[in-house]
């Protein structure tokens, strides 16, 4: 359980480090202003929807499903 601890703890200041930077980055950009805003809130969007895509595939069936297939009297 430490070890889970210290990963997601690692990859928060991961995140964090990389986000200051990113901003840092942008702030000494010359760009119009709405432009600027854009590109600020991309890697959040992309974030998102990694996350979302990630929850998603979590949330299938480790193996696909096999439906019995039913035969009817009428193709016999």
């Amino acid at each position: 359980m430490l070890g889970i601890k210290r990963k997601k703890l690692a990859l928060t200041l991961l995140l964090a480090l990389m986000g200051a930077g990113y901003f840092g980055a942008f702030s000494q950009l010359e760009l119009i202003s709405p432009l600027k805003s854009y590109l600020t809130l991309v890697p959040v969007q992309v974030g998102v929807l990694i996350y979302l895509l990630y929850l998603r595939r979590g949330d299938r069936p480790a193996e696909p499903t096999q439906f019995p297939v039913e035969h009817s009297a009428e193709h016999s």
